[in-house]
């Protein structure tokens, strides 16, 4: 009986990165739908390198129909229209991502939600401002270098450390890509309710989606300033999200009455005149109440506050 021999993979030894370490979750998805077995190897090595069926972040070259995906060469590997360079990950995912998501607006997606900032990082370009001095967000390289073994640590060590980050990488776009599909769909059922909406500034969704997933999904409903939903956990509660201005910021349109603000059971229900009124976030994005009407009480004295 013939055997196909396992797939090598090739990429660089010693200290890793977020690029690499996506770009090999990558080719482990693709070659794992297809069912393919593979080995990988971290070298320099030019011998090896040259023996790799696909070779990534390393070895100087960027040619995808012969499995070579490095962008360290000079003039690199290309550029995204909006200015961010291709690194490892983009460039694998660029040529297997709509063949694992099985569609390309999905692909897409991910590439603007994951390999975009991870490459950036990789290339040295910034793609956000703190807007408070001394505290950055917490990206997967500053987790990727938690791993990092102690000064002096064998290749293996490294080796180890790298396939634990790439297992926990595969798993992030497995889900991600499993939620942006179910995202999509979202976004297309409240795109239905916005366009019949009498009043285009409240919309009120009865399925059970959840409050990032409708927050999500307002983001191209120019109109909307809150969302009224079932809670996911508990069947006798509504909540009601203010829209954000943004994907860029988590300000809202209109947060809720500053009078609302942190208010709980009948300190709500007494200031907002709502009986089954019972939360308002802090940061007046967020209310709850008992029912389906009282959320939508709520909302429309948001909306004429």
């Amino acid at each position: 009986m013939f055997f196909s021999k396992p797939k090598k993979l090739i990429t660089h030894d010693g200290g890793f990165h977020t690029d690499d370490i996506f770009a090999h979750a990558t080719l482990s998805l693709y070659l794992e739908k297809m069912g393919k077995k593979y080995t990988l190897t971290r070298t320099r090595d030019e011998k090896k390198i040259s023996e790799g069926d696909f070779v990534f972040d390393v070895g100087g070259v960027y040619d995808s129909a012969h499995g070579r995906f490095d962008h360290h060469q000079k003039g690199g590997a290309g550029i995204r229209e909006n200015g961010i360079p291709y690194a490892a990950f983009g460039l694998v995912w660029k040529t297997f991502g709509e063949s694992i998501c099985g569609d390309a607006t999905i692909a897409s997606d991910i590439d603007r939600k994951y390999a975009q900032p991870i490459d950036a990082n990789d290339n040295g370009v910034d793609v956000y401002t703190s807007n408070i001095e001394g505290v950055s967000p917490v990206t997967f390289q500053d987790i990727a270098g938690t791993f990092y073994p102690e000064e002096g640590a064998s290749e293996e060590a490294y080796y180890n450390a790298f396939i634990k980050l790439s297992n926990l990488a595969k798993d992030i776009l497995e889900k991600s890509i499993l939620k942006t599909k179910k995202q999509f769909e979202v976004n297309q059922y409240m795109k239905g309710l916005y366009e019949v909406a009498e009043d285009k500034r409240m919309i009120v969704v009865d399925r059970k989606y959840g409050r990032f997933a409708v927050t999500m999904g307002a983001l191209d409903l120019p109109e909307a300033l809150y969302i009224v939903y079932p809670s996911v956990k508990k069947s006798d509660e509504w909540n009601i999200c203010a829209t954000r201005k943004s994907i860029e910021t988590m300000e809202s349109k209109k947060p809720f009455p500053e009078s609302w603000a942190g208010l709980h059971n009948q300190e709500l229900a007494k200031v907002s005149g709502v009986p089954g009124a019972f939360f308002c976030h802090n940061g007046r994005f967020l209310c709850a109440a008992s029912s389906k009407a009282d959320a939508i009480n709520l909302a429309k004295l948001a909306i004429n506050d």
